[in-house]
């Protein structure tokens, strides 16, 4: 069913369903567990990174910039975005296990100078207001309870002139409680208190303070579906093993789970979204004439 837990509620949830599935998504997908959008014959590794630094360049991420990843997971994305941008990365995330993970595979990349990782609510930051010069969210607004104060406190942490992009799950346009049983099973086995839609999304941004200048399906960038495809049979064996320590019958929770995905999908109540935003500067400023747009737009 439905979470209607507080928020405190919410985010144990969000830890527990990390805690007992993490191993077997990292598994399957690696450190980037978010969706992507496919492009010719890529495989998912090539189409993730891709859309990791479609993300950085839309944001107009120059060297020296410095960067939050709010919900940054192990830190997948967050190395990719300091690799390819020259930016500093700093990742916040509700998962312990998840921010010490970002730092041992930062370390790895040798990039521990250009990311930090830290453990916190995204609704709550423990940052001062415009911290950073670009914010961005992959796939984890969508688990919080407080959605409105999710994008506020990105706008706060972000300085004027700056850009806000992401992707999220999201309710799809034409959902009307025809396929509610599926969406209630997304709910459940996922951790997600509820999902807005792309109106609802582009309210909250301009509510936060931002400037909306794409709010769209992502499927507007490319195929999609291949997201909802049938796991390779050489990426099993990888599960198996990661199920031995994780909790009983995790690995059916993580077989069920993707089934529900698809069908959610196929049902039209379900689809990812894009955005890109940014904080108004003031008049006159040097951030005011700064343009934030999609590469090769």
């Amino acid at each position: 069913m439905q979470c209607t837990t507080g928020p405190d509620g919410v985010a144990q949830a969000v830890r527990s369903h990390y805690e007992a599935l993490g191993e077997l998504y990292r598994a399957a997908r690696g450190d980037s567990l978010h969706f992507a959008v496919f492009h010719a014959d890529e495989d998912r590794s090539q189409a993730v990174t891709a859309m990791e630094r479609m993300l950085a360049d839309e944001a107009g991420m120059r060297q020296g910039d410095s960067v939050l990843d709010v919900g940054c997971g192990t830190g997948g994305p967050a190395i990719a975005v300091a690799a390819h941008s020259g930016v500093h990365v700093t990742g916040i995330d509700l998962v312990p296990g998840h921010v010490e993970r970002a730092r041992v595979r930062a370390a790895e990349h040798r990039l521990e100078d250009r990311t930090e990782f830290v453990e916190g609510d995204a609704t709550e930051m423990p940052f001062p207001d415009a911290s950073f010069d670009h914010v961005y969210a992959i796939e984890s607004a969508y688990h919080a309870a407080d959605k409105p104060r999710f994008y506020a406190e990105c706008a706060r942490v972000l300085r004027p002139g700056g850009s806000f992009v992401g992707t999220d799950w999201l309710r799809g346009a034409a959902s009307n409680g025809d396929h509610a049983a599926v969406l209630e099973r997304l709910y459940e086995q996922f951790a997600i208190p509820s999902l807005i839609d792309l109106t609802t999304l582009r309210r909250h941004l301009v509510a936060a303070g931002l400037v909306p200048d794409v709010v769209e399906d992502l499927s507007n960038l490319g195929n999609v579906e291949r997201n909802w495809d049938a796991l390779e049979l050489t990426i099993w064996p990888r599960l198996a093993r990661a199920a031995r320590n994780a909790p009983p019958n995790a690995l059916r929770t993580f077989a069920q789970g993707a089934k529900t995905i698809s069908e959610a999908a196929a049902s039209g109540e379900f689809v990812l979204g894009h955005c890109r935003a940014r904080r108004a500067a003031p008049e006159g400023s040097l951030a005011s004439g700064r343009r934030f747009c999609r590469t090769g737009q």
